[in-house]
């Protein structure tokens, strides 16, 4: 089943590699930001593309912050695209030699710290795009935009495990696969 998957997994992967020279960069951009976190749990890449977005709609922002934020957004999904490969790719060879013990995160992966440093790597992106939201928006316009986020807890995004509920009650369940 092990190396069922690890094919599926892949073939996918490589299926929507292909699929870049089709659908174009912009959409590209938006599916690999889409497949991280349906796939490796990598949600907050895409959550710093949304800021941009949302940014772009406040009331209070000025023509001339829009363009700031398109080309700023244009810059982050460069940087991003530049990691989504060898992110994924690492999170492919951690699923493909997973036991059932490192699968509840018992035990280390032999691959797992190519994937650790590929999650400092998406964190440096992220972060360099809030760097970029804060160059360009008012302090106003910051704590508008920071009003907006949720604080769901920090987690690391390679952590196979989540909790339903809340309070003392919570189930820990399995993560995505």
């Amino acid at each position: 089943i092990q190396k069922t998957v690890e094919k599926m997994s892949r073939l996918n992967l490589q299926t929507a590699t292909q699929l870049r020279e089709i659908i174009g960069d912009d959409r590209w951009s938006e599916m690999t930001l889409d497949y991280a976190d349906d796939s490796y749990s990598a949600g907050s890449a895409k959550r710093a593309d949304r800021r941009f977005e949302r940014a772009m709609k406040l009331e209070t922002v000025t023509e001339d912050q829009v363009a700031l934020l398109e080309a700023a957004r244009q810059d982050y999904r460069v940087r991003w695209l530049g990691v989504f490969s060898q992110m994924a790719d690492a999170m492919e060879d951690v699923r493909a030699y997973r036991t059932a013990d490192q699968w509840e995160d018992e035990e280390s992966h032999p691959k797992a710290e190519r994937a650790i440093k590929m999650e400092e790597r998406v964190d440096d992106v992220v972060q360099s795009g809030e760097t970029s939201l804060a160059g360009i928006l008012t302090d106003e316009q910051m704590k508008l935009m920071d009003g907006d986020k949720q604080d769901s807890g920090r987690r690391s995004r390679w952590s196979r495990s989540r909790s339903r509920g809340s309070g003392e009650g919570s189930q820990t369940t399995g993560g995505r696969t």
